[in-house]
């Protein structure tokens, strides 16, 4: 009997176990400097794939054991920079309810006097804002906002004892990758969003 809900995500999420397990062999084994960066910038471009399976899982989780959903989060988490419930309260339960409204769209890509905003201007407001408005639309979701601040505050106990044992390894495996991915993600909607003024949903 299998753990996955659906199929399709069985050889991606092998995938990107094996390249979470990779980022901690290479911190625990490798003391090259200029390795471990060369494999942060080779990690880019797969990780910001990882942010669309991450998207992904906070509509339609992965597993059916909510352990293992949780587990896969927190990988997530350290490979995206997004953890358990954020998506979904920043982009399901808040952009998808607001997005006709930019004054209040949660991933707003109007400016107040109806122009557009840049596309470097939307990435680094949506990523800036990000945790800010997460907890905003937490307030009426305390269960979720509960879970998302939960995984947190494990992520930055853990990170904490990355940076103490490997300072270097820390920033260029975990550190680096999580706010590259937010940004990427963030980038990545721009031209999903920008420019559909518009009151008809179905447009």
């Amino acid at each position: 009997m299998s753990f996955f809900r659906h199929k399709a995500d069985q050889i991606p999420v092998v995938i990107f176990l094996l390249f979470f397990l990779t980022d901690i062999v290479i911190y625990f084994t490798i003391d090259n400097p200029w390795f471990v960066a060369t494999w942060f910038v080779a990690g880019i471009w797969p990780k910001g794939n990882i942010c669309a399976w991450n998207h992904h899982h906070q509509h339609n989780v992965t597993f059916k054991s909510t352990l293992l959903n949780r587990s896969l989060e927190l990988m997530y988490g350290f490979q995206t920079g997004v953890t358990t419930k954020g998506w979904l309260l920043h982009h399901v339960l808040g952009h998808h309810k607001n997005y006709l409204q930019q004054e209040i769209d949660e991933s707003r890509w109007m400016n107040k006097d109806g122009t557009t905003k840049s596309e470097i201007g939307y990435t680094f407001e949506v990523a800036g804002t990000s945790l800010y408005r997460i907890i905003q639309v937490g307030r009426n979701h305390k269960r979720h906002l509960n879970d998302f601040l939960m995984m947190n505050c494990i992520i930055v106990v853990l990170l904490g004892l990355l940076f103490w044992h490997n300072w270097y390894n820390t920033l260029f495996l975990f550190l680096l990758p999580m706010v590259v991915g937010l940004l990427l993600t963030c980038w990545a909607t721009f031209d999903h969003h920008s420019n559909l003024d518009t009151k008809n949903e179905f447009e």
